[in-house]
């Protein structure tokens, strides 16, 4: 976008006194259906002008070539790579989930200097946006900014640096709890476990009554919509409880803790989950914990059904890595651990049997607690640490929580609390936090959050 150009939508943006809106979406994977919405809207337009920004408007192929030779000088090995910056930057954390993904590794450990090229790629881009964006903002001066979900490495770069240029930064995110609703947040300019609701939910649940009504609205309507939810999980296979039982030998007077696994490379845990740089390490020590010291308890570890044939955002096949990486370590072998791979076995189904969720930050906890089932959480889970669940902060508390939460699902009346709790959250998000997607619901909170609020 030329600079004349710039002048001249700010110019024609202040005649008609409308604040301009950068929308910077430059994965366009979710949106592009609700930004045209939005930007036909009359109550939007009335104050804003909504400007879509392309990654070539801001990134020349001079930049590109600068930032190259600018990441020349500091980058001769991984450990350079993870230390790379600039003006105060760090430009790994803003990238490193791209770059993992992209790659397709597990996570950083596994970083080796044949990859050192393709991460160099990515940096430099990163780069481009940090030196490039600023001046743009200043000849510009939007009122905020909207980026995809925040955690790719263009968003977060888009979002650090409109921060750092005191412009208001918003990221649109979907969620896979109510189809048709999304995320339109300010708070941190990161969905996944880092939007409002995840930070203030705590404060909302000590300071609001909900009724038993809103309690059971919420409830239906996760019932009601999760049907619509892909096949990852609802596979039409095996669903039935005595058939699932049966298959996987699941005894009736045992009972069974369920643990709700990721894809291993998933960005929420790259960013989320600190105790864990690797998915496999926490599958491991929750089965050597259950099989040496809860005997009695059946583990089911529910591998993430998307590893068995679904692509990564870099366009890498999965290839079952977490179970080929469990057999490879033995651990297929436990009398009293279930390892599901199979896309066949629903997982709602696993989730009904069960009575104790596990899991690092799968939304899928949340889903439990509404059952009414105690849940573990080892990372950053965004309904963690809102009294309604067990979270493990500290790897030395891995095996009282966790035995806590065994115990404590003998509780009826805890389960009741739980249940209440975890419906009251899930209110609060799918009706005060998510927006339509057809902006039929809750555009008074894609304005507030335009202003700040």
């Amino acid at each position: 976008m030329s600079p004349l150009f710039c002048r001249l939508r700010k110019i024609i943006a202040r005649l008609e006194r409308r604040d301009i809106v950068l929308e910077m979406d430059w994965y366009q994977w979710d949106f592009k259906l609700f930004l045209t919405r939005l930007s036909h809207h009359a109550k939007f337009n009335k104050k804003y002008c909504l400007m879509h920004i392309e990654k070539d408007d801001i990134i020349s192929q001079q930049d590109l070539l600068w930032a190259k030779n600018y990441l020349a000088g500091q980058i001769r090995s991984v450990d350079n790579l993870m230390h790379a910056h600039y003006h105060g930057f760090n430009l790994w954390q803003i990238a490193k989930g791209d770059i993992i993904v992209n790659l397709n590794l597990a996570h950083e450990k596994q970083m080796n200097e044949s990859h050192l090229e393709k991460a160099t790629e990515i940096l430099a881009e990163i780069l481009c946006v940090i030196k490039c964006l600023p001046d743009f903002f200043k000849r510009v001066q939007p009122k905020a900014v909207i980026v995809y979900e925040g955690a790719r490495a263009f968003s977060r770069a888009i979002v650090e640096t409109a921060r750092f240029c005191n412009v208001r930064a918003i990221a649109l995110g979907t969620n896979s709890l109510r189809p048709g609703y999304l995320f339109f947040d300010n708070t941190t300019g990161m969905i996944i476990n880092r939007h409002r609701l995840a930070k203030c939910g705590r404060e909302l649940l000590e300071t609001r009554i909900f009724t038993a009504e809103q309690r059971q609205k919420a409830l239906d309507t996760w019932r009601s919509e999760i049907s619509q939810k892909t096949d990852q999980h609802r596979t039409g296979g095996i669903d039935d409880h005595e058939k699932i039982r049966q298959q996987l030998c699941l005894p009736v007077e045992k009972p069974i803790a369920l643990l709700l696994a990721h894809v291993r490379n998933d960005t929420s845990v790259i960013y989320d989950s600190p105790l864990y740089n690797d998915s496999v390490d926490f599958i491991a020590d929750v089965i050597d914990l259950f099989a040496a010291d809860l005997k009695d308890w059946i583990l089911v570890v529910r591998l993430h059904p998307k590893e068995a044939g679904g692509f990564s955002p870099g366009g890498f096949k999965f290839n079952n890595e977490t179970k080929q990486e469990l057999e490879r370590r033995g651990y297929f072998s436990r009398e009293n651990v279930r390892i599901v791979a199979e896309k066949v076995y629903n997982t709602y189904t696993l989730m009904d049997v069960a009575r104790v969720g596990i899991t690092e930050v799968s939304q899928a906890g949340l889903e439990m607690a509404m059952l009414g089932k105690p849940v573990v959480t080892v990372g950053e889970a965004f309904y963690g640490h809102k009294g309604f669940t067990w979270d493990i902060s500290h790897p030395s508390a891995f095996k009282s929580v966790i035995s806590d939460a065994c115990i404590s699902s003998m509780d009826t009346s805890l389960r009741s609390r739980i249940q209440e709790q975890a419906l009251e959250f899930a209110y609060a998000l799918f009706f005060e936090e998510l927006v339509a997607d057809d902006l039929s619901e809750n555009f008074d909170k894609v304005m507030r959050t335009l202003e700040g609020g």
